[in-house]
């Protein structure tokens, strides 16, 4: 989820005292028309590109870091997430099966997809909140639109974060399989990720979009950064800077773009620190918008009704409220959203993962698991890849 930071071609150059002057990408307004971006995407390789990738995936399979699956769907979803970490190291194979291993093995260790699935709720529903959140809607390439305005992230609300966390995540009678061997905050930081992989991603991956063929395995990002003060950035620096670690080393190329609206002068400083701990690739999908570009700019890659209000577009979300699917997301999952006592209907709380043919709800309540079966709604207009 590119939670923190995230590919276009795009450049800047500092001009002046006053303003931040940026190179615009080349691609089209929607990013439709000019298919730079499909290069190294599945079904879109190259000759090398392929036996790179075949060669890739032998040598995934025979170290055992990974075990294909035989469904169509399912078998294009790990495809595209393998060829995640080549693209990250140029199709250069060892390069890529070298940080394979020391992803897979982190999973394995510290069973991340396990606490994941047994996370408490309530626990999830805090870090959910804690960092960008979906919005529910999707770019013009079909890919997740996550919101994260940085001034809710601050020193006091992290350290009160981990310390709950840390107490919250020790296992119990019901998930004596939770791992304590990391901080509890990390492990909840890689549970939303999973949730983007194991959901978010595998859900739009099912939805109308440009490229059906191609399986949704990035996202983009609105980071909101008005009134942010250089001592804000410093004092929050090193969780911006952990968290980016993690996301490039765990959950390469899952970024798309990142657009960053309401930078202060002070951000010319803290550019020079943001550099230091973001790898070039990352750095290059970064764009920022003067107040007059945000609204226009933003809707060159996006509809309007996935731009929530506040930046231009017509969506009625705000920081802190559950996904609000489109009509495509909402035919195919109904059951996402479920009554709550007489109330209305709303979405679904806690870790949710794609299951092929259904979804799944799980997490624990009370120290009790869950599992609640939401079945599918297919139709003509929301096909496999």
């Amino acid at each position: 989820m590119g939670i923190w930071w995230g590919s276009s071609q795009t450049g800047y150059q500092l001009a002046g005292e006053e303003k931040l002057h940026l190179t615009y990408p080349t691609t089209s307004p929607s990013g439709i028309a000019d298919n730079e971006w499909l290069s190294g995407q599945l079904n879109h390789l190259t000759r090398e590109q392929e036996s790179k990738f075949l060669e890739f995936k032998h040598l995934c399979e025979e170290e055992g870091y990974f075990v294909p699956r035989r469904d169509g769907k399912e078998a294009d979803y790990d495809n595209a997430m393998l060829l995640r970490f080549l693209r990250a190291k140029k199709f250069q194979v060892k390069n890529a099966l070298s940080q394979f291993r020391v992803a897979q093995t982190w999973q394995r260790d510290h069973a991340i997809k396990t606490f994941y699935s047994e996370m408490d709720v309530d626990c999830y529903e805090d870090s959910r909140r804690m960092f960008a959140q979906w919005t529910g809607r999707r770019d013009h390439q079909g890919r997740p639109i996550y919101v994260f305005p940085l001034r809710h992230l601050t020193k006091e609300k992290m350290e009160a974060y981990i310390s709950k966390m840390s107490s919250s995540t020790a296992p119990t009678e019901e998930t004596p399989s939770i791992p304590t061997k990391i901080p509890g905050h990390l492990l909840a930081f890689h549970a939303l990720y999973e949730n983007l992989l194991d959901f978010v991603m595998p859900l739009c991956s099912q939805l109308p979009r440009p490229h059906m063929e191609i399986p949704v395995s990035a996202s983009t990002h609105i980071i909101d950064v008005t009134g942010l003060t250089l001592r804000h950035f410093l004092e929050i620096k090193r969780y911006l800077q952990g968290g980016s670690l993690l996301a490039t080393t765990h959950y390469p190329e899952t970024l798309s773009r990142i657009f960053i609206i309401g930078a202060p002068p002070v951000l010319r400083t803290a550019w020079g620190f943001i550099k230091q701990w973001v790898d070039p690739e990352t750095f290059s999908k970064i764009f920022i918008l003067s107040p007059a570009e945000v609204p226009r700019t933003l809707l060159e890659y996006m509809p309007a009704s996935s731009l929530p209000q506040q930046y231009g577009g017509t969506l009625k979300w705000e920081w802190g409220d559950m996904p609000d699917l489109d009509e495509s997301a909402r035919k195919l999952a109904p059951g996402l959203y479920q009554r709550v006592g007489d109330g209305c209907a709303e979405y679904v709380k806690g870790p949710v993962i794609w299951s092929g043919d259904s979804i799944q709800v799980l997490g624990t309540i009370a120290g009790k698991k869950r599992e609640i079966i939401i079945p599918l709604h297919t139709t003509e207009e929301s096909t496999s890849v």
